[in-house]
This record gives structure tokens, C-alpha cells and sequence, in this order.
């Protein structure tokens, strides 16, 4: 009886082990597979950072409107802290009350010009007087 609960015990610490590196296999397995590899290739690095905080301008120069007659409004306007180089877009006024000052000012100046002709072909045709 002895012989038998001798062996009986053997076994029970051969199975316990038994399981218990099957454990310890398995989740050695799990832990690999959380570590991220790549094959290996040649190729350009991307590197992405992500972070928070603020970002503040290295230089900021003021924008000042030009000085039209009459009211002004802006129509377009670039997005806040866009990067403005030579040649883009900063801000677009809205310039029909000048273009139409301008178109007023073009016909006042036709219709004077059309009377200086009237004139200077009146008197060309009006004979001279003598006196």
C-alpha cells in the first residue's frame, strides 16, 4: 500500500509539472506575440510623433488693411496659424464699391472728354469773327 501511494505521489508531481510548463509555454507564446517585428526591407523611415501642448509662432508680423473709401469687407481669409509664404492668399477684401467708384469716375471722365470734342468741333466750324 505504501508502494502505491509512493507512486501515486510520483505521478502527481510529474503531472503537476507537466501542466505547468505547458502554462508557462503558452504564455511565453502570448508574450511574443505582443512585441511588434517587421521583415526587413530597405526603405525610407517614418517617423510620427504625437504629442500635446501649445505651438507659438517663431515670427508674426501684422497685417494692416489698405485704406479704401467706404466700407470693407473681408470676402476670403486664410485658416489661423496657416503658414504664409511669398504669394499666398493672407486675406481678400471686397473691392465692387471701389470698382464701382471707378466705373463712375471712367464715365465722368468719358462724358467730359465727349464735351471738350463737341466744343472743339463747334467752334472749328463757327466762323471767326472780326472785330
Amino acid at each position: 500500500m505504501k508502494k502505491a501511494i509512493f507512486r501515486l505521489s510520483i505521478l502527481a508531481v510529474l503531472a503537476g509539472g507537466a501542466w505547468y510548463g505547458y502554462r508557462t509555454f503558452k504564455l511565453s507564446q502570448t508574450r511574443q506575440e505582443k512585441i511588434a517585428t517587421a521583415k526587413v526591407q530597405r526603405s525610407d523611415v517614418t517617423i510620427r510623433a504625437f504629442t500635446r501642448g501649445e505651438l507659438k509662432a517663431v515670427r508674426v508680423y501684422p497685417l494692416y488693411s489698405p485704406t479704401l473709401n467706404g466700407t470693407i469687407q473681408v470676402t476670403r481669409l486664410a485658416p489661423n496659424g496657416a503658414l504664409a509664404r511669398e504669394k499666398n492668399l493672407v486675406v481678400e477684401y471686397d473691392d465692387s464699391e471701389l470698382l464701382g467708384t471707378i466705373e463712375a469716375d471712367k464715365l465722368t471722365l468719358d462724358t467730359t472728354d465727349e464735351n471738350i470734342k463737341y466744343l472743339t468741333l463747334t467752334m472749328q466750324s463757327r466762323p471767326a469773327r472780326t472785330t
